[in-house]
C-alpha cells in the first residue's frame, strides 16, 4: 500500500509526463524547432502593447483599492457588532453615518451606547427621541422643513400600550433624522 506522498508524486509525475507529451505533439504539428525565431515587434506596437499594460494595470491597482476599503468597513463593522453585542445592519448604519459627518466611528458607537443602549424607540423624559436622543426642537434648527413633532399629547391616566406604538411609529416615519442613516441621506 502506498503513502499520500508516494501517490502525490506519482500523480505529479504523470502530469509531468502527460504535459512533455502534448507539448511535443504540439511542436511536431507545427513543425517547430528549437532554432525557430519569433516574429520581429516593431516599435509602435511595442508602445502600444505597453499603454495597453500599464492602463490594465492602473486598473486594477483602482480595484485592489475598492476590494480593500471594502474589507476595512467589513471588518470594521462585524468589529462593533460583536463589541457591543448589537446587528450588524445597525453596526452598518452607524459606521456609515459617522463616517459622512465626520465624526469617528469608536465615538459614535460609544455615543450612541451612552445616548440610547441601541435602542431606535428610546425617549427621554424631556422628549429626546431615537439612537442619540435628539430633541425635536433641536433638530429643526438643523433640518428646518421638518415637521412638527407629530405624537399627541397622552390624555390624563393614559397607560402605555397602542395608541402610543402608534404615535411612536407615525413619529418615526416623519422624523428621518431619528433612524441612523436616514438623515444623512436626506442631506445629500
Amino acid at each position: 500500500m502506498q503513502t499520500k506522498t508516494q501517490k502525490l508524486m506519482l500523480q505529479g509525475g504523470l502530469i509531468l509526463l502527460g504535459a512533455l507529451v502534448v507539448s511535443s505533439v504540439g511542436g511536431w504539428a507545427r513543425r517547430a524547432t528549437a532554432d525557430d525565431q519569433p516574429t520581429p515587434l516593431t516599435a509602435p506596437a511595442i508602445v502600444g502593447e505597453l499603454r495597453s499594460l500599464e492602463q490594465s494595470l492602473e486598473a486594477t491597482r483602482g480595484e485592489l483599492a475598492v476590494a480593500r476599503l471594502q474589507l476595512e468597513r467589513a471588518n470594521a463593522i462585524i468589529d462593533f457588532s460583536t463589541h457591543y453585542s448589537i446587528a450588524a445592519d445597525l453596526a452598518a448604519a452607524i459606521y456609515d453615518v459617522s463616517l459622512a459627518e465626520g465624526v469617528d466611528p469608536a465615538l459614535a458607537f460609544r455615543l450612541v451606547r451612552v445616548e440610547s443602549g441601541f435602542k431606535g424607540n428610546a425617549k427621554s423624559k424631556v422628549g429626546a427621541i431615537g439612537y442619540t436622543q435628539v430633541l425635536p426642537s433641536t433638530a429643526r434648527l438643523y433640518e428646518p422643513g421638518l415637521p412638527r413633532f407629530p405624537v399627541p399629547a397622552r390624555p390624563a391616566g393614559a397607560v402605555r400600550g397602542k395608541p402610543r406604538r402608534q404615535a411612536e411609529a407615525r413619529a418615526a416615519r416623519v422624523q428621518p433624522w431619528a433612524r441612523p442613516g436616514a438623515g444623512a441621506a436626506r442631506r445629500r
